[in-house]
């Protein structure tokens, strides 16, 4: 292949093929809002770049929507700025100054800006494959081997710094290697691109520190020579910015301003924990990390070169050794990091691309070295690489393909495609309202409030917590207007404090949001007379374990009265129980041909909080669940060892057919101790 195509050429089709995966994959997100998995981590970051245009893009003190911040105050503190602590904004200003200059505000300029940096990235990484030998057609496959991660397609136009960070880490460890094959002056490019990956996102302070560090060995096994000590000077002003933002965020603005951004380590408590975390991680995530063409591939690669470095007469050159040093120091650093973040890593998906995906692609680049140099000896070399490189890309790019829309199917647990088309155009009807944009608002019954803020184009807070106290609190915060997400309210926070509408006068309302303002006086009223919710309750089953009778087609009750909620009895899930009660029915005549809303709620007390613990409602027809949905309630808890008051509601799809069996149960995956008491379903009419 080589000598058919020139190195221009084989450059050029190589950018092509970023070009076309990156088209094919988002030619639809790209002009979405920031939706679906981290639909709030990613309109944080929409949220600095848009609150640039209005702070006169100061950078030092960048903003976010919401003045009351999740650290380390736990959204509990009500602020007179929304000033945050974070890692140097770099690309959100950057987007920012792109949206002053079009004067085009929309998420498309910040998915286009993402995807172009990604383009970038990954070009450079082939590159990298390039300075190693290894031949133009692995170099596709490597290539691909990391462009159909459905992990990286997930972000790859996403608003989170973790896509341009990674590119920079290529691009600085292209120039780096570069600078190891003699050329003296890309060592300054190297260290500039580690930089601004490790300035923007923390977790990349490892590939920067593993350069630095493979120097120093160097500079040690060199004997200290001057030379080598003057290589090592490259690196004193990029880790004097690190150190210096290092100590401004932690020694002053997280306590002068706090963040929505997680600053602090979370280990596992035990080794027991640390477990069943990995395994956790690795049934949620391990086929969106990569598909089992990349397992096999990566497998079968080291085994072949340890197998050539064994039995042939192939071994590695100083350059190759070079790599695996700087391979083992990254993987040595990431355990480190793992055991530190170990309690985030089930819910964050994209630590994958901020740390152990860097050390796989550069042990691919290290296998496929070897093999190309070792392929080169054959004659049907190019048919092998060809047989390669098909054989790996049609299944790895279904299941990319798969898997992105998968992760783009709006899912009943979230609310992110609610929010935005519930919330698209709220900016000019509180304009038409006269509600200025310096008024602070309130959002209630919506959990992405960066979303819905930004949608808003004005500045507030969020009730965050499911509780009364926060309700009853957040009252007394200069709030102008109140934001509420409807069936959200409804379904999750107005039986916690139905005395929070005395509190507010209509605004404005429709089907799907309210607009109040907080009145000076409490006025009794209905729900009715603020909210337009166009619902009717339908049916009910309520559970207080006073009177057995209440107990007709329920299974499962352990009652007890040694602790309770509503005196003189609760019921318990034992430790060693994984269902808890359970409702089957077929009397559902009262819904059939039209949609329900079923709203449950339960007073729950638990010692451990962390243990997984579900509310669970599906439907059945002649043995077939036709859906099946389920809400995490120890989400919903405030604190261990009390009462805790949880509500959450479901849609159910229009019930058609005359045998179909309702189910609810309490799924105890955790296996945890659950007290309940006061269990109730209501059927309310959409």
């Amino acid at each position: 292949m080589n000598r058919l195509l020139t190195i221009k050429q084989q450059n050029i089709l190589a950018f092509g093929l970023i070009v076309i995966y990156g088209v094919f994959f988002h030619f639809e997100s790209i002009f979405e809002y920031p939706m679906h998995i981290h639909a709030r981590a990613q309109s944080d970051r929409l949220a600095l770049a848009l609150n640039f245009l209005t702070n006169n893009f100061n950078i030092l003190n960048a903003e976010t929507y919401l003045l009351n911040t999740e650290f380390p105050y736990n959204f509990k503190l009500a602020k007179d700025n929304s000033i945050v602590s974070v890692d140097l904004p770099i690309h959100d200003f950057v987007v920012a100054l792109i949206m002053k200059i079009t004067s085009f505000k929309e998420p498309i300029v910040f998915r286009v800006y993402t995807l172009l940096y990604s383009f970038l990235g990954l070009y450079f990484f082939y590159k990298l494959s390039r300075l190693f030998k290894v031949s133009f057609l692995l170099s596709l496959l490597l290539l691909s081997f990391i462009a159909l991660s459905p992990v990286f397609v997930y972000y790859q136009d996403g608003f989170l710094p973790t896509i341009p960070a990674l590119s920079n880490m290529f691009i600085g460890m292209y120039f780096y290697w570069k600078y190891k094959l003699n050329d003296s002056k890309t060592l300054w490019l190297a260290v500039l691109f580690l930089f601004l990956a490790a300035i923007n996102r923390t977790t990349f302070l490892i590939p920067f520190l593993s350069v630095f560090g493979l120097e120093g060995i160097l500079w040690i096994a060199a004997k200290f020579k001057r030379e080598s000590l003057v290589k090592l000077t490259y690196f004193l002003p990029a880790i004097t910015l690190l150190l210096a933002q290092y100590l401004r965020n932690r020694l002053f603005m997280i306590h002068e301003y706090g963040s929505v951004f997680l600053y602090y380590t979370v280990p596992a408590e035990s080794f027991s924990e640390a477990k069943d975390i990995f395994t956790k991680t690795i049934d949620q995530w391990l086929y969106h990390f990569m598909s089992h063409s990349h397992y096999i591939l990566f497998l079968v690669s080291i085994i072949i070169v340890v197998g050539l470095l064994l039995f042939s007469k192939v071994a590695f050159n100083k350059k190759e050794k070079l790599l695996l040093t700087q391979v083992g120091l990254l993987i040595g650093a990431y355990i480190v990091f793992s055991i530190a973040m170990l309690r985030k890593f089930p819910d964050h998906d994209y630590y994958f691309l901020d740390t152990y995906i860097a050390p796989v692609l550069l042990i691919l680049i290290l296998a496929f070295s070897v093999l190309s140099s070792w392929l080169k000896r054959l004659k049907g070399k190019l048919l092998v690489e060809v047989v390669l490189l098909i054989v790996f890309l049609i299944p790895a790019f279904i299941h990319a393909n798969k898997v992105f829309e998968e992760r783009r199917t709006n899912k009943s647990w979230e609310n992110s495609v609610e929010t935005v088309a519930d919330f698209n155009g709220v900016s000019q009807l509180l304009d038409s309202l006269r509600v200025g944009e310096d008024k602070k608002l309130l959002v209630v019954g919506n959990e992405i409030p960066n979303l819905v803020l930004a949608l808003a184009q004005r500045k507030g807070f969020v009730v965050m917590h499911k509780s009364k106290e926060q309700l009853k609190e957040v009252l007394n915060w200069p709030v102008d207007n109140v934001l509420l997400h409807n069936q959200t309210y409804f379904n999750s926070y107005y039986d916690l404090y139905p005395e929070f509408v005395y509190y507010l006068d209509r605004v404005y309302g429709n089907e799907t949001l309210t607009i109040a303002r907080v009145s000076e006086k409490m006025k009794v009223k209905q729900i009715s007379e603020l909210i337009d919710l166009g619902v009717n309750e339908l049916k009910r089953f309520d559970l207080n374990f006073d009177e057995e009778r209440e107990w007709k087609n329920w299974q499962n009750i352990n009652r007890i009265d040694s602790v309770f909620y509503s005196e003189p009895y609760s019921a318990i899930v034992h430790n060693t129980q994984e269902f808890g009660p359970t409702l089957k029915t077929t009397d559902f005549g009262f819904f059939k041909n039209q949609e329900v809303k079923v709203k449950v709620s339960a007073q729950l007390k638990m010692w451990e909080i962390k243990n997984e613990l579900y509310f669970v409602v599906q439907l059945v027809t002649n043995g077939e669940v036709i859906s099946y949905q389920t809400v995490d309630v120890t989400t919903l808890f405030e604190e261990t060892g009390k009462w805790s008051k949880v509500t959450c509601g479901f849609d159910l799809p229009m019930i058609k057919s005359e045998n179909v069996e309702f189910g609810f149960y309490i799924w105890n995956k955790g296996k945890a101790e659950v007290f309940y008491d006061d269990l109730s379903l209501k059927f309310f009419e959409k």
